[in-house]
């Protein structure tokens, strides 16, 4: 029998009572017996009577009607998506590939960890590595399918109805990727190098990254930048609005927190860029190839101003499609000069927290003990690194931090949703994911049967516990979340930045709980049990990426995106 822990007068504290096996799993604190806040109905409802999309409930009879138009008329796209969670545990490192007609398209969302940096930097490589190789879709079909290919070879040109009944939507993706180009469908991005088909000229050519966004200056999020620069070729870096007191005031708490290594921090090995980063990013892109002694070009420094107040729900800071050409050709420039059609999209929204009023207090505070002896100082790397290397001056910042921010502060961060840009015309016909380094003889762990569910919504370290900045989150990404299969709670799953109802309202046409990743070790006791309770009550699968390659989580798609749309969620 479960029993309360407290004596008479009470808990003694708020964690005391979180911590007590009776009070602390109450079940008021998980969802599984609390309604809803977003009615997913009323969502659908509102989608459905926009002129953007006429849904067609027949959904066997929609997605035939696709695979006739991709066949006869080639209305569509294939394409090939690979997704993955890397193994850095406290922090966070999210890429994703995007292939098609001999294009290939690369993002990254945060590349950093609390842990050794020999860590990431073996996660990196492995990353760098896997965009240089490619891995054929075909080696992934399993025997059932193999039957159904078999099938088609009998009856190429009978429609998937015809077929016997495979409930299994991946079922129908050799059909639709067309058999005789099967080869030619191919995976990118994806650490299981046992399954990689090496090209020379591929290996020889340097890794390219076309955009890479950083939610936020804490250093567990951005420590591997510099290394990801260094080794391959990044077109653009996608940053925040901050101000200098913003990201001083975060690079003392990636310093100064609790289990953090003072000493570490200010000596690592990338810890000058570190502080060049925190002081003025724009510099230190321009100086990147002096700092890193590499030969990159320049790269293109993105500044997302948070724009959302005098804009209409649902609007966003930064959007950004992906455009791919229509027919096939033999360079691997995405911006390639032939006819091209949008098919995917990034969203993008800034969510403040207080750490512009908190920073600002903390360097009215540092002047007046003259620590700090002007504003300009911050933007300084120099100055900022004689000030953190020097231990009675960074002691004496570390207490004035801890008396004003320490646990209070709650960050500015980068929200971003990556999926289909038209997902009601865009079916996946394989969804599969992956745990480690290796396929386990091209078993996966799950799939997806929603043709719907395609798009990834990752949310930093944003504050998302108080109700005024869940409605803000809801009423910006409540069309994404219809669209998504994948989402990453935020802040690593802490219960101080979590609400259940973030939960609501995901799937289309009928509601459906995402697949919950959370990027953690245990670490600030990251993630939150409640948190998991909250996830699995609701019905979603939850992954817990380690430090551990094994835990390494992977998603492939393959679906079908149109070439004669012009809107976009």
């Amino acid at each position: 029998m479960i029993k309360c822990t407290a004596p008479i007068r009470g808990h003694r504290s708020p964690r005391a009572k979180r911590d007590c096996p009776m009070c602390g799993n109450r079940t008021a604190k998980t969802s599984r017996n609390s309604k809803p806040q977003y009615s997913h109905a009323e969502r659908v409802k509102q989608l459905s009577n926009t002129p953007k999309l006429q849904y067609n409930s027949t959904l066997g009879a929609y997605i035939d009607y696709l695979t006739m138009e991709y066949v006869y008329k080639r209305s569509h796209i294939p394409l090939t998506i690979t997704r993955t969670q890397w193994a850095v545990g406290p922090g966070f490192f999210h890429t994703g590939t995007i292939r098609a007609n001999d294009t290939q398209f690369t993002y990254v969302y945060d590349c950093g960890t609390a842990r050794s940096f020999d860590l990431l930097q073996n996660e990196v490589d492995t990353y760098i590595s896997s965009l240089r190789s490619t891995w054929p879709a075909n080696r992934i079909i399993d025997d059932d399918i193999h039957e159904f290919i078999k099938y088609y070879d009998d009856h190429p040109y009978r429609p998937p109805y015809y077929t016997p009944c495979h409930p299994r939507l991946s079922l129908r993706f050799p059909y639709i990727f067309n058999l005789a180009h099967a080869e030619d469908l191919t995976f990118s991005g994806t650490p299981f190098n046992t399954e990689w088909e090496t090209d020379t000229v591929e290996t020889t050519q340097q890794a390219q990254v076309d955009i890479i966004f950083i939610s936020h200056f804490d250093t567990d999020h951005i420590k591997g930048l510099a290394y990801l620069i260094q080794n391959a070729a990044i077109k653009e870096v996608a940053i925040p609005f901050t101000t200098p007191h913003e990201r001083f005031l975060h690079l003392c708490r990636s310093t100064f927190d609790r289990g953090n290594d003072y000493k570490k921090v200010v000596t690592d090995q990338y810890s000058d860029f570190i502080f060049t980063f925190t002081a003025d990013p724009s510099a230190a892109m321009r100086r990147v190839a002096q700092l890193l002694e590499s030969e990159s070009r320049e790269i293109v420094l993105r500044v997302i101003h948070h724009e959302r107040d005098n804009k209409d729900a649902g609007q966003h800071d930064f959007i950004r499609h992906v455009k791919i050409p229509t027919n096939r050709h033999n360079t691997s420039d995405i911006h390639h000069t032939s006819e091209r059609v949008p098919v995917w999209l990034f969203s993008a929204s800034t969510l403040r927290g207080n750490a512009y009023k908190l920073g600002e207090k903390l360097i009215n505070s540092l002047i007046k003990q003259g620590i700090i002896e002007y504003e300009s100082d911050l933007e300084n790397a120099a100055k900022l690194q004689d000030i953190f290397k020097d231990e009675d001056t960074s002691s004496k910042i570390a207490d004035t931090y801890r008396s004003i921010a320490d646990k209070n502060l709650n960050a500015t961060s980068l929200i971003l949703h990556s999926g289909p840009a038209h997902p009601e015309d865009s079916p996946a016909f394989h969804h599969m994911f992956w745990r480690g380094d290796h396929t386990h003889k091209f078993h996966s762990i799950l799939e997806i049967h929603s043709p719907w569910a395609t798009g990834w919504l990752g949310c930093g370290d944003a504050n998302l516990n108080k109700t005024t900045n869940a409605n803000l989150f809801e009423q910006l990404f409540w069309k994404q979340k219809l669209f998504s299969s994948t989402f990453a709670p935020p802040h690593h799953g802490s219960q101080h930045d979590w609400n259940q109802h973030l939960l609501d309202a995901f799937g289309y046409p009928t509601e459906s709980a995402p697949v919950c990743v959370f990027s953690a070790d245990g670490l600030y006791k990251h993630p939150s049990p409640n948190v998991i309770a909250d996830a699995n009550s609701r019905g979603s699968t939850t992954y817990v990426v380690t430090t551990d390659s094994r835990s390494r989580l992977t998603e492939t798609l393959a679906m079908l995106v149109p070439t004669d749309r012009t809107r976009s969620y």
